[in-house]
């Protein structure tokens, strides 16, 4: 089973975000949607190069929001929504929202060439041009570098014609799950910018996690200020 492994944007993060960020990359997060018919793909050496700058734009926006779904073995399935901001990262699961500080900075990946490695593209093809997302689009299938023990996973990506930036994308696991809580597929709608307001549910729980955040700063600064005893 291939690894979901996180850039170290969301390495402090909680847990969620090491989810979403593997989920960003679509090769640190291998999600990729969507698919293509097989017989019209075209293979070309610079398709790969296509997939990994579109993912590279997708990560300089000042705003993203993910709209995500894992589906599972049984056919179950689980909702995601994810928002990330100039300075700070929203994760919705269920009723539930999470926040973490993650600034554009530290979502940065070096380069289209270094993120194409990171994300261990392959067999990457241009597909068909479709409709999506209220406009044309470009469908770009491709592989992953076989895992430790020979897994080939396989994603999808449609591309704005309009922006270069990901409208959609899917991530499909092949070979044997560690568990039956990992998902077999996972499915993802993006959306970017003046297209992303942060709910105020979510505005919420940052405004407490910040507050949580001060509590020790308060507390040390009121204990100096008493002085000594």
């Amino acid at each position: 089973m291939r690894n979901l492994s996180t850039s170290s944007l969301f390495a402090v993060a909680p847990p969620i975000f090491a989810v979403a960020a593997a989920f960003f990359f679509g090769g640190a997060a291998r999600a990729d949607q969507g698919s293509v018919a097989a017989e019209t793909s075209q293979p070309s050496v610079d398709s790969c190069a296509v997939v990994a700058l579109a993912k590279f734009k997708q990560w300089t926006q000042p705003r993203i929001m993910i709209d995500q779904t894992n589906i599972f073995a049984d056919g179950s399935k689980r909702g995601m929504e994810l928002i990330v901001t100039e300075n700070t990262a929203y994760a919705q699961l269920g009723h539930l929202w999470k926040t973490a500080q993650v600034t554009r900075p530290e979502r940065g990946v070096g380069s289209p060439k270094m993120l194409a490695k990171h994300m261990g593209l392959a067999n990457c093809a241009k597909g068909d041009a479709v409709q999506e997302a209220g406009g044309p689009a470009t469908v770009y299938t491709y592989s992953y570098t076989p895992d430790d023990n020979g897994t080939v996973s396989k994603g999808t990506l449609w591309i704005s014609d309009a922006t270069g930036l990901p409208v959609r994308q899917q991530f499909d696991q092949n070979g044997p799950l560690a568990n039956s809580r990992v998902a077999t597929t996972i499915e993802s709608t993006y959306s970017y910018n003046t297209d992303v307001t942060v709910p105020r549910g979510a505005e919420l729980a940052d405004e407490t996690r910040l507050f949580r955040n001060r509590l020790p700063f308060s507390f040390n600064q009121a204990a100096f200020a008493d002085g000594p005893r």
